[in-house]
């Protein structure tokens, strides 16, 4: 029972985070939100091309170019948008010269007040309008945008992904690792949940059985900076003579680059490691943890996105050394959402715990992924 407790409550604990009222208050300030007349120049422009009539709602690029189709997020520095004839796409805010919605939104503003109400995005403005009349907000001071649609306040977005190899005649051997990762974003939050799962067999004999969750909930002070006040590492691994290794963990994250080609963050905090033996001389570890990350996503091309995660664990214990991870992967652009998959893969343990025969697991693991993946 007392094996099974720290990963029950954890994983409660972290799943109640989707739940928490940390959004901001609808509470512009009145230097912010300036009122404008309903026939403010601004209000009165019409763009010639615009037809809104369907409930489409249009975009309009530096270039001149108008697309149609539906605002799904304004994030920081992004603009999401969904095009009728090109699908999701991504666009740096600066390169967005006007936006027309049909829709209403929620606007969070930098100091996490925010409006509610259909919106208009100019060149230098925002212009929401409200129940009390229409506002005018400087882009600069805008944070995130989210549609309200039937009460909702988050956007969720994520991936499933799947790699295999199968060989038979002088070996039978068969790999396959199953992937899920997911995001939730509200209005001044974010959930982070990331599984993976690997199984490996040759000649009907066990090689490869191991399992991990990552979660985190992070709080926005700042566009580029925030808080994790709860985060949680799953892990097991049975060649590793690892039962399960549970982490839970806060700490601070800053956005270095946040643009429609890259994300660039950096991640530290500490956490409290508590890990369970399969056998050995030792039952069981627990210590405290330093911990940083990193993760990069670059769209090398249209069609192709480059991602380099790295993370390391610093464990405060005599004789404990530094635990990482090294992902770096290419994903390239099929068709209906689906994705091909090229990852290389280094985990090490620095420290493995020998086994009941006096057997100690290599240090490093090293592996190849070609697979497929769906976003959704």
């Amino acid at each position: 029972m007392q094996r099974h407790f720290f990963p029950a409550l954890a994983a409660l604990s972290l799943a109640s985070c989707v739940g928490l009222d940390l959004d901001p208050p609808i509470a512009p300030a009145a230097d912010v939100a300036v009122p404008i007349d309903e026939d403010h120049p601004l209000l009165q422009r019409v763009p010639p091309v615009v037809d809104t009539s369907e409930g489409s709602e249009w975009l309009l690029l530096y270039s001149g170019e108008w697309l149609r189709g539906e605002l799904d997020l304004i994030s920081r520095d992004i603009v999401e948008f969904d095009s009728e004839e090109m699908d999701d796409l991504k666009f740096d805010w600066e390169d967005v010269i006007e936006i027309v919605t049909t829709r209403e939104f929620t606007v969070v503003l930098d100091d996490h007040t925010s409006l509610a109400g259909p919106i208009r995005v100019f060149a230098d403005a925002v212009v929401v309008k409200t129940p009390d009349g229409p506002l005018r907000i400087d882009r600069e001071r805008v944070f995130r945008v989210l549609p309200i649609g039937a009460g909702r306040t988050s956007v969720w977005e994520g991936e499933l992904g799947f790699s295999g190899t199968w060989r038979s005649g002088n070996t039978d051997q068969a790999d396959t690792i199953y992937r899920m990762s997911a995001v939730r974003r509200s209005l001044a939050t974010r959930l982070k949940l990331d599984f993976e799962s690997i199984f490996s067999e040759a000649d009907k004999d066990k090689t490869a059985d191991n399992q991990r969750f990552i979660g985190a909930f992070d709080w926005f002070l700042k566009p580029r900076f925030y808080v994790t006040p709860f985060g949680l590492d799953f892990y097991r691994d049975k060649f590793q003579n690892i039962d399960y290794q549970l982490t839970p963990n806060a700490g601070l994250g800053y956005t270095l680059v946040d643009s429609a080609r890259t994300q660039w963050d950096v991640t530290g905090g500490a956490g409290y490691q508590f890990t369970e033996y399969r056998s050995g001389e030792t039952d069981s570890d627990d210590w405290m943890t330093g911990r940083f990350g990193t993760i990069m996503d670059m769209d090398v091309t249209g069609d192709v996105d480059f991602i380099l995660d790295f993370k390391a664990e610093k464990i405060f214990e005599s004789g404990q050394g530094t635990n990482t991870d090294l992902v770096a992967a290419l994903e390239v652009d099929l068709l209906w959402g689906l994705e091909l998959d090229v990852r290389w893969v280094w985990n090490r343990v620095s420290d493995p715990e020998a086994d009941s025969d006096g057997d100690r697991p290599d240090k490093n693991d090293y592996r190849v992924e070609v697979g497929v993946s769906w976003d959704f």
